[in-house]
């Protein structure tokens, strides 16, 4: 049941507006009542929370046609129903009131039960009204909001269509293109793409549409209207547009041609001090060469027993020279390149190969790995000191495990095992029976990606070390 309104009544004769009034109370309304039209009008401008107007025709002065239409011109009372009351029972009167606007005609005298159907009626439609005006409030103030991030926004976006037209873009867009006068809209997405990389980007939006995956997208070139290149990030998404039933691709582009620059800026001065260290490291590597040498003539010339001793510290000395040298060499390497894809089975064993371990056994599940180019000097470590430091070993196996959102590399065997003392500290660096690098480098590898490495043996029974890959740098082979 519609809960009561307030109704406004328009009537001049002073009776029958207090008769009518007692009628609508009685009704579960609440009553507001004028006595000619100037006041009607002015009471619903002091406060127009009015849900339905009584309107008399024959009013003093502004009669009741003029206010029906006064009311239905006024923005805010336009939705305002106006059920027309009179005496005047003329077809003519009822089509023009119902012409101007009125929701309904009841002639005098009212009757009660007519009355209630008409208020209830129109009361309900006053707040579907209200309430559709509520939500259009709402709308279009997100609309604005909406309209406000994609004007005012720092990424381009772009709605484009299955040939690859341009269907809106928005000013970020037209910006990064240096097209501030929106001429780009019509024109074709490819248009704008440095040739280099054109097909790449035809081909990135045929599959968008193709797939409806959310969302792909890439790194590409484009070039802008004076000519110069400017790179951008490109997500593409497809929706299905709602005005015309078609699909259309959404495509966010975030500038990131500064971010290109200094990445090439970087990898250019880590070129120069690649350059730098590796000369570097052949000038000394050739100093050493003679300093052993002279060492080896000095024994070979030396007489007197005392000095061997010191010859010996020497030549120990210029050995870890050696060594540190090696190592320099390896850790300038990690992360020089970029991260790639490692299918985990191949790699294990293009890694561990040439080491012929003993009752190798590899169970890995199909996946790839995303990590630095030398991940397989990791597992060649591994294997290494198993054949180095493990003892009588006669089985090594690879196998992989789900932990939650992870993957776990699994690497045992069946040698001795490492002590508990000594755990905690195998991956440090200089730390080992042999140039103490070995791990310490494979745990840097990993790390550059974000992998961890861990050791859970049981001393006397083997090593087992966990290589730990987390969400996003594994994926399915």
């Amino acid at each position: 049941m519609t809960a009561g309104g307030v109704v406004l009544i328009v009537e001049d004769e002073r009776i029958e507006r207090r008769l009518l009034g007692a009628i609508v109370e009685r009704l579960g309304h609440r009553v507001r009542s004028a006595e000619d039209g100037e006041s009607a009008l002015e009471s619903l401008r002091v406060d127009p929370g009015v849900d339905v107007v009584l309107l008399d025709l024959m009013l003093p002065g502004m009669d009741g046609f003029e206010v029906l239409r006064r009311i239905k011109q006024t923005p805010g009372l336009e939705l305002v129903p106006v059920i027309i009351v009179s005496g005047i029972d003329s077809m003519e009167g009822i089509i023009r009131s119902i012409e101007q606007g009125a929701t309904d005609f009841l002639p005098k005298p009212v009757d009660p039960v007519l009355l209630r159907a008409r208020l209830t009626s129109s009361i309900t439609l006053k707040r579907y009204h209200d309430r559709q005006r509520e939500h259009l409030a709402e709308i279009s103030a997100l609309s604005g909001r909406l309209r406000a991030v994609i004007e005012g926004g720092g990424v381009g976006i772009a709605l484009i269509d299955r040939e690859g037209r341009f269907i809106e873009t928005n000013p970020a867009l037209h910006r990064m293109l240096g097209d501030e006068s929106g001429a780009s809209d019509g024109g074709r997405f490819e248009e704008w793409l440095d040739p280099s990389n054109r097909a790449d980007g035809v081909a990135l939006l045929g599959e968008a549409f193709r797939t409806r995956e959310r969302p792909i997208g890439r790194e590409f070139s484009f070039r802008r209207r004076d000519g110069t290149l400017v790179w951008g990030s490109v997500s593409l998404s497809v929706v299905r547009d709602p005005g015309t039933g078609t699909d259309i691709a959404v495509m966010m582009i975030e500038d990131v041609t500064e971010r290109r620059l200094y990445a090439e800026a970087l990898r250019r001065a880590n070129e120069k001090l690649n350059v730098l260290n590796t000369m570097t490291r052949h000038d000394i590597s050739n100093q050493l060469t003679s300093a052993m040498g002279y060492l080896a003539l000095l024994r070979e010339q030396n007489g007197d027993p005392s000095l061997e001793p010191g010859l010996d510290r020497l030549e120990r000395a210029l050995a870890q020279v050696r060594q540190q040298l090696a190592f320099t060499r390896d850790y300038q390497e990690i992360g020089v390149q970029s991260p790639v894809w490692h299918p985990l089975g191949a790699t294990i064993r293009r890694a561990v190969g040439p080491l012929d371990p003993p009752g190798l056994f590899i169970e890995c599940a199909d996946v790839e790995v995303y990590a630095d180019p030398m991940l397989e000097r990791v597992f060649y470590t591994l294997v290494e000191n198993t054949l180095r430091h493990g003892g009588t070993v006669t089985a090594c196996r690879f196998s992989t495990e789900q932990r939650g959102d992870d993957l776990v590399i699994v690497y045992t065997d069946d040698g001795i095992g490492i002590p508990v003392a000594e755990k905690e500290r195998i991956f440090e660096r200089g730390v080992g029976k042999n140039t103490g690098f070995g791990l310490f480098l494979a745990r840097e590898i990993l790390s550059f990606t974000g992998l961890e490495i861990e050791e859970h043996g049981v001393p006397g029974a083997g090593v087992r070390f966990e290589i730990r890959v987390p969400p996003g740098a594994f994926r399915a082979g």
